[in-house]
């Protein structure tokens, strides 16, 4: 993560460990996302390494046409691959280095805060990574230098991004009958997790519900506006994916 003056001051590791053991749903579902730090140490607290990753890798893909440089872009999409299980820990760290080394020779600063996104998102720690990836990528979508993307849309979907990764774990397990795995349900899920377009999700929301999902929280996940990014609470729950 680049150093920038406008980056919001951080507590002391022991205040932000204190501050998110206290967070309830309320709070959670309300923060701003001005101490990004704390939600993202509440995530990690309570979810899978490889959902608070994927939480990083959604968040380099909403910048994506931005993304130009092979090494940034094999950089995001190891660390995708790393967190799925697809990749090793030696690939995430040669990714790193690769995408690194590219951005030590960039010259222009809305350049240098894609490449520290992109590095946000092979950190070998995942909550700096993520807390990184929370000030990058929005950093990035403001230095592109047009109207129709600034910095807060983008650092609300980041936090939309956020929501949709860690759904209500932290309060509360939700259970899937087996008999609403069908098949149209397991392969609608499939493949919006492989393609990483969701614009399915409200129809797996009707499959479910033919299925006998009556689970409100579930329905009204599928159904509400997103968005949404692989790591998402309800596939990743239909695919028994932690």
């Amino acid at each position: 993560m680049l150093w920038r003056p406008w980056a919001p001051n951080v507590a002391s590791d022991d205040e932000q460990i204190t501050r998110a053991r206290a967070m309830n749903e309320q709070m959670w579902l309300t923060d701003d996302g001005d101490d990004f730090l704390r939600l993202v140490k509440f995530a990690a607290s309570k979810v899978s390494e490889r959902k608070v990753r994927l939480f990083s890798v959604g968040s380099c893909r909403l910048i994506w046409t931005l993304i130009t440089k092979k090494p940034y872009r094999v950089a995001v999409e190891t660390a995708e691959a790393f967190a799925d299980g697809e990749a090793t820990k030696k690939a995430l760290t040669a990714a790193r280095i690769a995408a690194r080394t590219t951005a030590e020779a960039e010259k222009k600063y809305a350049k240098l805060q894609v490449a520290a996104a992109c590095l946000d998102a092979v950190d070998a720690n995942v909550v700096s990574g993520a807390f990184g990836a929370s000030v990058d990528v929005p950093s990035a979508a403001l230095y592109r230098g047009t109207d129709d993307w600034d910095y807060d849309a983008a650092k609300r979907t980041v936090l939309a991004f956020l929501r949709d990764v860690v759904g209500p774990w932290p309060f509360r397990k939700v259970v899937l009958k087996p008999s609403w795995r069908t098949s149209t349900v397991l392969a609608l899920a499939s493949q919006m997790y492989e393609s990483r377009d969701f614009g399915a999700i409200p129809i797996l929301g009707d499959a479910l519900q033919d299925a006998g999902c009556d689970n409100a929280e579930v329905l009204d996940h599928c159904r509400g506006p997103g968005p949404h990014v692989r790591g998402c609470w309800v596939v990743d729950l239909v695919l028994n994916k932690e």
